[in-house]
């Protein structure tokens, strides 16, 4: 057997790459990846970086204690290939300079330092092979270096001098070494006392297996945590026995040392303020691994590294840097705690300067998307635990999206379960936890789930409604109407539409505003997952023959969802719509609704008068309670005595009085609206007026002084003082009572990840109803966008929505032609001629800042 075929043989054993070096292509950055004292004492190299991991080149796999000192100065996982030595040092030679008096010992029979893995691998007497004389990678022969007498037999670890004999200098040495290459002892809970155990393999050291270590390894684990100290785990190959066992030792290794993972450290506070602290910690951690190549490459300047960062990425400016900077060190607060307290950075700029501080790759999952199939190499436990997810896989390398890189104990705990290497990309804490819910639901897909439960009724098609209830308590159909549920909300679906068919039971979600089919389910499961919706919203499971309506309050995570449920009788059975309520997504800022600055400023000097009253007007989901709750939050104050009266209540407001109506008891909006009046209210909020009762009774409530916001279905602002008095009110009423209208509409949110310009012409301008001259006032050449798809936006290239609106504040003109019975024309045209920007005006603004498409436009406006 040759030399090279001996090493090849080697890496094959370990499941390894096998790496010429001398026709590698090595990076040169890599030097900075290991300082140059950890490279040498081990005899390691690093090579390059695969997809931002490390990848390191070995010269002997077996040696457990430099493996994982490698990973506690590298700070995370890193890839491994294995090389000769003599090109090993080659290469270490060419990047750190050649080093005088260098330990390597290398015999002149085995250039390849075969020797230190046994003589096994040693080539034989009778090899007709004839090794060529070492070169180096530029085709030089490098100096021999020194050899000593010592026969190969001898070059077998010594056992280690007593603790009584080793001078007190050179134990310090000794102490000093081992915190140098494993940093990651500085996390022990106490200090850990390794004077009792062999020291690591230092300089001059011409042996590569410690058989200490390995008697240590085969001692079972010890209770003490001192001896703990260089405990180590071979987890990068092995039998499954081998692997479990290991899993098993890290495990109790945790325990014993009591480190807290990231997760439990940061699972009770603020996520943004962890990812601070989080950031903070890994960058500084990182650094101080990385103190030796730092020192090398000279200070390039005098901000911190993590801001160094920030700036040349132009994701803070210098002058906001230099400020956070001054504070840092006037108050001694960290500088990304001071960044996120300043609203200077999003979670995702700070994960991202951190990635880039630690030379890996920065990932958004939105845009990336997940692999559901490959989250499965791991378990959903240990992948919440560690707030880890597994992507994708790279040739069938997995890539972890992990929002703690540093976390080595994590790193090591994910080897073992995988048996394998993987590679490492940054994400958010946030996005991480999405996916999780995604990847775990818990349920599988919904349509091998309603499959599942359609076996239990297959045998019997003619089970009565107590046979339904019964079956409708067994776990396949609970499942099933979870995991609706559970998909819907990871769908940011605002109503569920359950429909039974001819052949089937129809799945849909309302998603930004457009019904999308989702699933099918079998025909035979239609009345028991009703039946089940019904028990749960407590409805009559025995009615089917008129609508019911009712509720359903439930957590989902950490998060209370409430769902508005009602039935509607069809002629293949009761169709189910349910309103999905999250209270955590609900818009409470005017910034975020999308109204137009200039339409924003009239609005508030409408909504902050003392008396008067607002309607909002529009169809059903155009946004109106959403607005009318953004504008109570921006009155609520402890002077003032809000009271609403609203069927159903949507949103729970903290300081507001909230009435819910009950028909059934005589509790109507007009009754309501009787008993707030004698209840001292100063604003009073009407959730929708349908009838002449309740109007006049709104109406006069602002004329005695009371400020009244309601809703009210009209198409057009124009339009609803009109429909009031088409309801009964006298013009006068109407005229002097309303401060303002304001009608509006929802349009999808173009996706900022795959929306493309394009030029429009003049011919797709006039077909929209728009004039060339509007778009010659905007002053400069405007840019439009149109949708394409992508993950992100589950391929529809819209993602959110943005409100439409015109407001119609009451003058005087537009009184008198109220008074005087003109037409919905007449006074549209004059409010228009005032400054009124209509519907289709505020969607062409939003199409041409790129927020919208015309196509959407025209989509919600007539």
């Amino acid at each position: 057997m040759t030399d090279v075929d001996a090493i090849r043989y080697l890496a094959s054993e370990h499941d390894l790459e096998f790496v010429d070096l001398e026709t590698y292509a090595i990076d040169p950055g890599a030097a900075e990846i290991l300082p140059e004292a950890v490279a040498r004492r081990h005899h390691v190299v690093a090579v390059k970086r695969k997809f931002g991991t490390p990848v390191i080149a070995i010269a002997n796999p077996d040696d457990v204690f430099a493996l994982d000192t490698l990973r506690a100065s590298v700070g995370r996982d890193f890839i491994s290939v294995v090389a000769s030595r003599q090109q090993i040092g080659a290469v270490l030679d060419e990047l750190y300079g050649a080093a005088p008096g260098d330990d390597v010992s290398v015999d002149g029979d085995d250039p390849l330092g075969l020797s230190l893995f046994g003589s096994a691998f040693l080539p034989s007497d009778d090899d007709d092979d004839e090794v060529a004389p070492a070169q180096g990678r530029n085709g030089s022969t490098p100096a021999p270096a020194p050899v000593k007498e010592a026969p190969v037999e001898e070059a077998v670890v010594k056992p280690p001098a007593p603790v009584e004999e080793v001078p007190e200098a050179e134990e310090k040495s000794k102490e000093a070494a081992v915190t140098e290459d494993a940093p990651w002892q500085d996390l022990m809970a106490e200090p850990i006392d390794s004077s009792e155990e062999s020291a690591a393999p230092g300089a001059g050291d011409e042996v590569a297996v410690d058989e200490a270590v390995a008697a240590d390894e085969a001692t079972p684990f010890a209770a003490d945590p001192a001896t703990l100290a260089d405990f180590t785990f071979d987890t990068s190959v092995g039998t499954p026995e081998a692997l479990a066992a290991s899993a098993d030792d890290l495990a109790h290794f945790a325990r014993a040392v009591e480190i807290p993972t990231f997760g439990e450290q940061v699972e009770q506070v603020d996520s943004v303020a962890a990812t601070a602290d989080l950031v903070e910690e890994a960058v500084a951690s990182f650094e101080e691994q990385h103190s030796d190549a730092a020192a090398t490459a000279g200070p390039e300047s005098t901000m911190p590294p993590l801001a160094k960062v920030l700036v040349e990425g132009g994701r803070v400016s210098v002058e906001d840097m230099e400020s956070v900077i001054e504070e840092h060190d006037r108050t001694g607060q960290s500088i990304a705690r001071i960044l996120t307290a300043r609203s200077l950075v999003t979670e995702a700029d700070l994960m991202w300067g951190m990635a880039n501080e630690m030379g890996l790759e920065f990932v958004d999952l939105d845009t990336a998307g997940v692999n559901y199939a490959a989250s499965a190499l791991i378990p959903e436990a240990t992948a919440r635990h560690h707030n880890v997810l597994v992507i994708a896989e790279d040739d069938g390398t997995p890539i972890v999206a992990a929002s703690n890189p540093t976390d080595v104990f994590a790193m090591d705990d994910l080897r073992t379960i995988m048996g394998r290497n993987f590679i490492t990309v940054v994400a958010t804490r946030s996005q991480i936890s999405t996916y999780l819910g995604r990847a775990y639901h818990g349920g599988g897909d919904a349509s091998d789930m309603a499959q599942a439960a359609s076996l239990e009724f297959d045998r019997d098609e003619g089970s009565s409604i107590d046979d339904i209830q019964a079956i409708t308590e067994e776990a396949p159909i609970v499942r099933y109407v979870n995991l609706l549920v559970v998909q819907a909300l990871n769908e940011r679906a605002s109503d569920i539409h359950v429909e039974p068919t001819a052949k089937d039971l129809r799945i849909r979600y309302r998603i930004d505003g457009v019904l999308h089919d989702v699933s099918t389910a079998p025909r035979s499961i239609a009345a028991a997952v009703t039946t089940r919706l019904k028990v749960m919203a407590d409805m009559n499971i025995a009615e089917h023959r008129i609508p019911q309506d009712g509720r359903i309050s439930l957590n989902v995570g950490n998060k209370g969802i409430d769902l508005r449920v009602a039935t509607l009788p069809t002629i293949h059975g009761e169709k189910i719509v349910m309103r999905v309520l999250d209270k955590s997504s609900v818009v409470l800022g005017f910034p975020d609704l999308g109204f137009d600055e200039d339409l924003l400023a009239t609005y508030e000097g409408i909504f902050t008068k003392p008396y008067g009253t607002i309607l909002v007007t529009g169809p059903t989901g155009s946004g109106k309670s959403t607005t009318l709750y953004t504008t109570l939050t921006a009155l609520n104050s402890p002077e003032k005595n809000i009271i609403t009266v609203e069927d159903p209540v949507e949103l729970q407001l903290q300081g507001i009085n909230q009435v819910q109506l009950n028909i059934k008891a005589g509790l109507t909006f007009a009754s309501a609206l009787k008993s707030i009046l004698r209840s001292d209210p100063d604003i009073v909020l009407v959730g929708e007026i349908r009838d002449k009762e309740t109007a006049v009774i709104a109406i006069e409530a602002a004329l005695t002084g009371h400020m009244v916001l309601a809703t009210l279905h009209t198409n057009s602002a124009a339009s609803t003082p009109m429909r009031l008095i088409e309801m009964g009110l006298e013009s006068f009423l109407v005229t002097s009572s309303i401060s303002g209208v304001l009608a509006q509409r929802l349009a999808r949110r173009l996706c900022v990840h795959c929306k493309e310009p394009y030029e429009v012409t003049e011919a797709e301008i006039l077909a929209g109803g728009w004039r060339v001259e509007e778009i010659e006032e905007m002053g400069s050449e405007p840019t439009f966008f149109r949708a394409i798809g992508c993950t992100a936006c589950s391929n529809t290239g819209y993602r959110g929505r943005k409100a439409l609106a015109e407001l119609m504040p009451m003058s005087e003109e537009i009184e008198r032609l109220i008074i005087e019975g003109g037409s919905v024309d007449d006074i549209h045209r004059m409010a228009v001629s005032q400054g009124m920007v209509t519907l289709r005006q505020s969607g062409f603004r939003k199409a041409m800042e790129g927020e919208t498409t015309l196509e959407e436009v025209l989509r919600v406006v007539a």
